[in-house]
């Protein structure tokens, strides 16, 4: 017998924000303890397509042009 206490890690797992299993940009961070979840923090709406700085460099007539073409 082992009177040893077990030492017991919780890793934590990251997952995204591009992932073949999401439909969307997401990041999520798993925090596990072996096989069972203990808490999960997430980020949603990470999807940047740099397209406010974009339009913050054009003028407003050629930023409406790039706005149609999205």
């Amino acid at each position: 017998m082992h009177d040893e206490k077990e030492k017991k890690f919780i890793w934590s797992l990251p997952i995204g924000p591009q992932h073949p299993a999401l439909k969307e940009a997401v990041h999520l961070d798993f925090k596990v303890e072996g096989e069972v979840v203990q808490d999960v923090d997430f980020k949603l709406g990470y999807a940047h397509r740099g397209i406010e700085q974009a339009l913050m460099k054009r003028p407003y007539s050629k930023g409406l042009y790039l706005c149609e073409r999205i």
